[in-house]
């Protein structure tokens, strides 16, 4: 069987690692999820990608492309990082992060316009609207101590998402093609 794995991030080192005896069912591709075409691209049965989502701006349409390069029946395996990342690892409190306005994330030099703290909960719902069936492999959580004793100013930053979506520090998806 002539297998397609498309890596992302720490994927391509461990597939290399690999690479000899997977010669002939694993091919490594490199191209930015978002500059995917539908006419330049060939069908695979896996993605694999290591911390990737919280890095991206559109994470809906990193979701399509995902769909579009997986073939009927494959399967995008990926680990999510919803955790404190940079000078915020060593904040007071590990979700103070979530609470600053996204004017100060901005003047705070970010590469993006937006900080992309998308939830849990929010992923896995833009994955079942393009049409993944979604199941999580693995959850880390914090502690009820942790979210609680930040969740008013949590509430008012992000309004929209519901208290476990700030629960979730990491998890392990799998989004299958129906």
């Amino acid at each position: 069987m002539n297998r397609r794995i498309w890596p992302t991030h720490f994927a391509s080192a461990a597939l290399q690692a690999f690479s000899d005896e997977a010669t002939g069912w694993v091919r490594r591709v490199h191209c930015p999820l978002e500059d995917l075409q539908e006419s330049n691209i060939e069908k695979v049965d896996l993605v694999l990608g290591f911390d990737v989502f919280e890095q991206l701006e559109d994470v809906r349409t990193a979701l399509q492309a995902i769909w579009t390069l997986l073939n009927p029946g494959g399967r995008a395996v990926q680990r999510i990082d919803y955790s404190a990342h940079g000078v915020w690892r060593t904040a007071e409190h590990p979700l103070q992060f979530l609470t600053v306005p996204k004017w100060l994330w901005e003047a705070m030099g970010s590469n993006r316009d937006d900080e992309n703290r998308i939830g849990h909960y929010q992923v896995l719902a833009m994955a079942r609207e393009i049409g993944f069936e979604t199941t999580v492999l693995h959850e880390s959580r914090y502690d009820d101590a942790v979210v609680n004793g930040i969740l008013p100013q949590l509430r008012r930053r992000w309004p929209e998402r519901g208290r476990e979506d700030f629960c979730v520090k990491n998890a392990l998806v799998c989004f299958k093609k129906e």
